[in-house]
């Protein structure tokens, strides 16, 4: 018989927070490779955002991720997208972010359903900025959902022109890498940089030193 749930156990948060370091990891062995001077990228978790890299001091890409264990459907009145969008549209009143510049990326692990919010905030060469703000406007609309009613008011709150401006900038990335196969992925990153019978034992001392600076950060 399977015994009931701990509701104080951290299993859940602590692998959230180790997929955000790996994730953090992986993209800035991609990163080192597309700017032009890797010196003026940097790369900050937990600050202005799960993830955010700076070029020159300005933020262009700002990342949150999601881990799920177990696979499921990102809904349009999801807590993970709403926390995200009040993350970033608190990030903008501020002064801090600028949609204008910034590319704004949710990682999860969940699927997209076929159709709505969702659906219309994947990546796309083209978005119909107009049919997803109507989704987002009638959503941030509703009463019923308390858990979302502090996301709805930070979206309300901000400018028209702001509120296209994020919306241009969003990607959702659903049915991200698990925790597990992000490894693979920075292996696969580090294969031009040690030969492939040393990439496990050189990919265990960069993760370690990298999860020391994470945590000491």
């Amino acid at each position: 018989m399977a015994g009931k749930a701990n509701e104080f156990d951290a299993t859940a948060s602590m692998l959230g927070y180790l997929y955000q370091a790996r994730y953090a990891l992986f993209l800035s062995l991609q990163k080192i490779r597309e700017v032009q001077d890797p010196d003026e990228c940097f790369v900050s978790i937990e600050k202005l955002d799960d993830i955010a890299f700076q070029v020159g001091g300005n933020p262009v890409d700002i990342l949150q991720t999601k881990y799920h264990g177990i696979e499921g459907n990102l809904t349009d009145r999801s807590t993970d997208l709403w926390k995200t969008i009040r993350v970033w549209a608190d990030g903008i009143t501020k002064g801090g972010l600028d949609p204008a510049t910034s590319n704004f990326t949710l990682i999860t692990t969940q699927s997209a359903p076929e159709a709505g919010l969702v659906a219309a905030l994947l990546p796309t060469s083209s978005r119909d900025i107009k049919a997803a703000r109507g989704l987002l406007d009638e959503i941030a609309a509703e009463n019923s959902n308390a858990t979302n009613l502090p996301a709805y008011a930070a979206y309300n709150a901000l400018l028209e022109w702001q509120k296209d401006q994020l919306i241009g900038s969003i990607s959702i990335l659903c049915r991200s890498a698990s925790i597990l196969d992000v490894e693979k992925l920075i292996k696969m990153e580090l294969r031009t940089t040690a030969e492939k019978r040393y990439i496990d034992a050189f990919c265990t001392r960069l993760e370690g030193e990298w999860f020391k600076r994470f945590i000491g950060a």
